[in-house]
């Protein structure tokens, strides 16, 4: 269950679907030890679980998330408009550009 923003350095929490970004991973084969991921889903004998991840709004703005079961979840920054830091007072002035 997602509690917060997926974000390390971000202390918002997640109340509804419809705000911020959801990301859905597939864990293939799922084992221990799984960094990130739910003992739940580490414990399940299937072949496959799904594990969820969410950015806040103002975070998805500027982020993006990677996921491998050995490596864990990575918070990425996207890029911006054409050498321009993704923030969002700058992305408005970068397309003014």
């Amino acid at each position: 269950m997602t509690t917060k923003c997926a974000n390390p350095v971000c202390s918002v929490s997640f109340h509804r679907l419809g705000r911020g970004k959801l990301f859905r991973f597939e864990v293939k084969s799922p084992s221990k030890p799984c960094r990130d991921v739910p003992d739940t889903v580490c414990s399940v004998k299937s072949g496959r679980a799904s594990v969820f991840f969410w950015l806040c709004d103002n975070c998805s703005l500027t982020k993006t998330l990677s996921f491998e079961v050995a490596r864990g979840l990575t918070v990425e920054s996207l890029p911006g408009p054409r050498g321009c830091v993704a923030v969002p007072q700058d992305v408005q002035a970068c397309a003014n550009q």
